[in-house]
C-alpha cells in the first residue's frame, strides 16, 4: 500500500501533465484578434450554402470539426457564434409566459390594448421557439475572420 498510492499519484500526475486541450481558433486579420472556443462548448455553424448546425463540437483533424454529429470542414464555414443554452432557455420561458399571463388577464379584465400585448408577446415566444434565436456575436468569415484549429497543453 506503501508503494501503490505514491504509483498512482504519479501517474495521474503525468497523464494530466502530459493531456493536451484542442481548442477552435477565430483570428480577425485586420487587427490579429484571437479568441478561442474550447473543444466540448456549444457553438452555432453557419455554412456558406446556408445550413445551420448547433450544438456541442469535437475536433476530428486539423481541417473539420463535428457539430451535432456531422462532419464540417473549416472551409465551409460561413458563421460561428457561441450558443448558450441558458439564454435562449430563459428567453424562450420569459416570452411565453409573460405572453400567456399577460392575453389571459387581459381577456379576463377585458381591457384591449393587454390583449393585444399578451397577443404580441405570445407570438414572439412562439417565434423564439421555433426559430430558437442566438443573441450571441457571430464571427463571419466576410469580416475578414478565419478559423484554425489550436492544440494548448494543459497546465
Amino acid at each position: 500500500m506503501r508503494v501503490f498510492l505514491p504509483l498512482v499519484c504519479c501517474l495521474f500526475f503525468c497523464l494530466e501533465s502530459l493531456s493536451q486541450e484542442k481548442q477552435l481558433a477565430i483570428v480577425n486579420s485586420v487587427s490579429g484578434k484571437e479568441i478561442t472556443i474550447e473543444e466540448s462548448r456549444r457553438i452555432k455553424v453557419i455554412t456558406k450554402t446556408g445550413e445551420k448546425f448547433a450544438g456541442r463540437f469535437t475536433v476530428l483533424n486539423q481541417n473539420s470539426i463535428i457539430v451535432d454529429d456531422i462532419i464540417v470542414s473549416l472551409q465551409e464555414i460561413d458563421i460561428i457564434r457561441p450558443h448558450a443554452l441558458f439564454h435562449t432557455i430563459m428567453i424562450h420561458v420569459n416570452f411565453l409566459h409573460i405572453g400567456s399571463i399577460m392575453f389571459l388577464v387581459g381577456l379576463a379584465v377585458g381591457t384591449v390594448p393587454s390583449v393585444f400585448i399578451g397577443a404580441a408577446a405570445l407570438t414572439a415566444g412562439i417565434y423564439g421557439v421555433v426559430k430558437s434565436p442566438n443573441i450571441s456575436k457571430g464571427y463571419k468569415r466576410a469580416g475578414k475572420w478565419s478559423y484554425k484549429i489550436k492544440t494548448v497543453q494543459s497546465p
